[in-house]
């Protein structure tokens, strides 16, 4: 139940280094919004922009620093948790969502059957041995890099972790054809149903980049059945149905945030409202601009002091003689429970 809504205002609503809120005064400044409490949700629907610059007429193109590499003006970044345990901007994410009737029976089941459980497509196991899933080889238009994994269970964590072990492995495939291989659990190391479903520690994964196509390959071991109802008679007689197992495969893919202003043209896109100063002679000094970002931060029973929700704020150019962002939104407050 919520309690009550607040417009953010006053200087609450800017975002502050060191209590100032000019943010251009030493760069770089990345700006975090502190970890979210329980009991509290901030809508946020646009950032509004303060800039000053001694000429802002060079700034409406594209920047490079003096290497000739691409230089951002500034980064908005926004943290969400994308799946359970897994804290990612989905802005500059794009998911490959490996999931339904149609990926799950393109790729070969062995003792399995893929059947709707909670009105969602589901690997259920069969008989007493392994259950084994290999999906087809998915090929990609273009080279990809792997930034994190995440998979879907039909069983809570708070299953018994014996009742099954699984592994799940990812087999990639470069433009020129050649293979690497990347297990998660194995038979030393095997997953279990309380274990974290997430994994973005791929830096030791070096072929995670330059990824053409790839193939999943899901193998369980169920020890202990799980209830199910069913309104039909199995296919074999007598067959024993296992447990229900894997709903999705998720892959991020890191892409280009459209939120990381190269140029004030750039920023223009983005803008609801945009305003120059204009001023007698040649110079521009000031603007004013409205982004449109629509975000909910909230509070997760995953996160930790390093991985929660949030918004950032990076300010990369070196020049602006003031840099202001105030937050457009909501603060929500629900009643304690």
């Amino acid at each position: 139940m919520i309690s009550d809504i607040k417009a953010l205002a006053g200087i609450e609503s800017y975002l502050k280094k060191d209590g100032s809120i000019n943010l251009g005064a030493s760069v770089p400044t990345i700006i975090r919004s502190s970890p979210p409490l329980k009991n509290r949700q901030f809508n946020i629907s646009g950032i509004q922009l303060l800039l000053e610059h001694e000429d802002l007429n060079k700034l409406m193109y594209f920047q490079f620093d003096d290497n000739n590499k691409p230089l951002p003006l500034f980064r908005i970044s926004v943290m969400k948790e994308m799946f359970p345990g897994l804290f990612a901007d989905p802005f500059s994410h794009r998911v490959h969502n490996i999931a339904g009737f149609l990926d799950f029976n393109e790729g070969k089941l062995t003792n399995g059957k893929v059947m709707e459980i909670d009105g969602v497509p589901t690997i259920v196991s069969t008989g007493q041995e392994e259950c084994v899933w290999v999906s087809k080889k998915y090929e990609l238009p273009n080279t990809i890099e792997i930034d994190a994994i995440a998979w879907e269970l039909a069983t809570s964590k708070l299953t018994p972790p014996d009742s099954f072990h699984y592994h799940i492995k990812i087999t990639t495939w470069d433009f020129f054809g050649f293979s690497s291989e990347l297990e998660i659990g194995t038979s030393s190391s095997i997953l279990r149903a309380n274990v974290k479903r997430t994994r973005d520690d791929l830096d030791t994964f070096i072929p995670r980049s330059h990824v053409k196509s790839f193939q999943i390959t899901f193998t369980a071991k169920v020890f202990e059945d799980s209830y199910m109802q069913e309104r039909h008679l199995p296919t074999t007689f007598n067959e024993k149905m296992g447990r229900p197992l894997l709903r999705a495969i998720n892959i991020l893919e890191p892409v280009q945030s459209s939120y990381e202003i190269y140029s004030l043209t750039e920023l223009k896109n983005i803008c609801s409202d945009f305003h120059l100063f204009e001023m007698p002679g040649p110079k521009i000094k000031r603007l004013m601009a409205t982004i449109d970002l629509s975000a909910a931060i909230v509070h997760s029973v995953n996160q930790d002091h390093a991985k929660y929700e949030f918004l950032e704020l990076s300010v990369l150019y070196d020049g602006f003689t003031n840099f202001e962002a105030r937050v457009n939104g909501f603060e929500l407050i629900r009643e304690r429970t």
